[in-house]
């Protein structure tokens, strides 16, 4: 299989898939293909896949990125960019960078925070006895909360955990700074 994926142009790298046979409950056997597939990293102009008749080897069948359509054929395109294959340098170069700035801003956010910090507290500022919500800041909480529905559990719950607990334990109001 490996001599007839050669000679059929398939690029190196690629991955033989063994065929599985089917048998049905009536003795009836359906018998697979080898598959030979271009493996991961690659252009999406190079995803090529060839199945091949498990014995005599003839090409059954051919399918290349084109046939994937449109939807799966623009995630290919993004994932092979994604993983820097798609645009060569260009695409490795761009990947890297972003996440050496990812890297870099979770750098900085520790850095501002050991630095800002009060000694001796968990470093948020103190906050009023009383919290009001401005209306308008309700609606987009409300908003959002509808829209992504985890994010709205979560904020619930952390409210929840402020008014029932942080507020009413002296030692955790101490600690999160409130009068």
């Amino acid at each position: 299989m490996v001599a007839i994926a050669v000679d059929e142009g398939m690029d190196p790298g690629f991955t033989v898939h063994l065929p599985a046979n089917v048998t049905e409950e009536r003795g009836r056997t359906t018998y697979g293909a080898f598959t030979v597939s271009n493996s991961w990293p690659r252009k999406t102009g190079e995803a090529r896949d060839l199945y091949l008749d498990q014995f005599t080897g003839e090409t059954l069948d051919e399918q290349d990125a084109h046939a994937l359509g449109a939807v799966s054929y623009g995630m290919d395109v993004l994932v092979s960019t994604h993983m820097g294959t798609q645009m060569g340098l260009l695409s490795r170069s761009l990947m890297t960078g972003l996440c050496v700035l990812a890297l870099a801003s979770v750098a900085s956010a520790l850095a501002m925070f050991l630095r800002r910090r009060r000694p001796g507290s968990l470093g948020l500022p103190r906050r009023p006895a009383d919290v009001t919500l401005p209306r308008r800041l309700a609606a987009v909480g409300l908003a959002a909360g509808v829209a992504f529905p985890q994010w709205g559990v979560s904020a619930l719950a952390v409210l929840a955990l402020d008014r029932w607990v942080v507020r009413r334990v002296p030692r955790l109001r101490a600690a999160f700074g409130q009068r």
